[in-house]
């Protein structure tokens, strides 16, 4: 399919089809078929073609490394260690509070002051950082995540979903959880109930200025 511009329904199908199997094995893999089922439905409305868009070729391309993958999936030790973190989002400012063994472990960091994105993709994006910041301690291992969002939490759950943009972010954190070996669950927590509600909001000394304005007379 790569080597031509413009792709046949029946191609389109065929390769669809071995994704939805895919899926048995793999539920995540509906991340890397949203524009596949999309150029179907397309391809079915213009005399059975459709054109092999960037993005297209893009989800595609994904599916290559199975022709030379000789891999496999570590085993997850049977090691009694539970892993709780919550985590949220307000517009400028991020956190996440990691309980592993009763020690609570604080995380945060201001968003680009560029950064205008919804504030359903922050709160997915300040998930993926959660997890990135503590991802040694918590390889191979079961981790129970709470966020405020339900957005996010249906969007892991379901896999399915019309936003492009928090499409992508489900990829990145599919890719964590197979890069280390990572059972991630995922469940709503209202906000009045979220500990790292307050760690999203606070300014500490240390992000605090002061301006003296002095006036010469």
């Amino acid at each position: 399919m790569l080597a031509v511009q413009k792709v046949d329904l029946n191609t389109l199908q065929k390769f669809a089809g071995k994704c939805i199997s895919l899926l048995f094995a793999v539920p995540s893999a509906k991340f890397y078929t949203k524009e596949v089922n999309k150029a179907t439905s397309i391809a079915g409305k213009n005399s059975g073609y459709v054109k092999l868009s960037q993005d297209l070729t893009n989800e595609i391309s994904h599916c290559t490394f199975l022709q030379s993958w000789k891999g496999c999936f570590p085993w997850r030790g049977e090691k009694h260690l539970q892993v709780s973190m919550v985590t949220d989002s307000s517009l400028y400012k991020w956190g996440a509070l990691v309980y592993s063994q009763d020690n609570p472990t604080e995380f945060s960091d201001f968003w680009d002051e560029k950064d205008e994105r919804a504030i359903h993709l922050k709160e997915t994006q300040a998930l993926i950082n959660g997890l990135k910041s503590v991802s040694v301690s918590i390889q191979d291992h079961r981790v129970d995540t709470f966020v405020d969002n339900m957005a996010c939490v249906q969007a892991w759950g379901k896999q399915t979903f019309k936003d492009l943009a928090l499409n992508e972010l489900m990829k990145d954190l599919f890719n964590f959880t197979v890069e280390f070996n990572v059972d991630l669950r995922l469940s709503y927590i209202p906000s009045k109930e979220n500990p790292a509600d307050l760690l999203s909001r606070t300014l500490s000394a240390q992000d605090c200025m002061c301006y003296i304005e002095i006036s010469f007379f």
